[in-house]
């Protein structure tokens, strides 16, 4: 019955999540991180959903990072190499936010060392990704021509089934 009451509020978390109502998402996140006994990968999902919620719903990143962290601790884990990918270019937002440069730079150059670890990720859509926010990192640290040209480098290899982003 637990792990019903956790999946109808993950579920409900997961609904208002793409209906970009964050704060709702994020109160039935809470309410599954909150219901009894997950799996541990369960558990990491629910963190990385958590770090996610927060991050569109608060200022302050840092709030952000501690879900962020504990859900890329367990996702390790549990070598679950999409989702620690995933975590780390998460992660690499929310650091360029605060203006942690570093780190930012960090979490991006570890999910790329990853990335060409385990070839059997989703590396074309993690690899653009990756690319972007490396794009957004420079333009955060004043270093817009360096940023330019992730951009162009990045329409450049745009295809039909890629997700569109809005570089320019």
């Amino acid at each position: 019955e637990k792990q019903d009451i956790f999946t109808f509020y993950n579920l409900l978390g997961n609904y208002f999540y793409m209906q970009q109502q964050y704060h709702s998402a994020d109160y039935y996140y809470t309410k599954a991180k909150d219901c009894g006994h997950k799996s541990r990968l369960q558990l990491a999902k629910i963190f990385y959903n958590l770090s996610l919620t927060k991050q569109r719903i608060l200022d302050d990143m840092h709030i952000s990072l501690i879900y962020a962290k504990q859900a890329y601790e367990l996702f390790e884990k549990e070598k679950d190499d999409n989702e620690v990918i995933d975590v780390l270019v998460s992660m690499a937002v929310q650091y360029t936010h605060i203006k942690n440069f570093e780190e930012a730079k960090n979490c991006l150059e570890t999910a790329q060392q990853k990335l060409h670890q385990y070839p059997e990720t989703q590396q074309k859509h993690i690899m653009f990704m990756m690319e972007y926010h490396y794009g957004k990192l420079f333009e955060a640290m004043g270093n817009d021509e360096a940023a330019l040209q992730k951009y162009i480098t990045l329409t450049n290899t745009l295809e039909e089934d890629t997700s569109v982003v809005y570089v320019l």
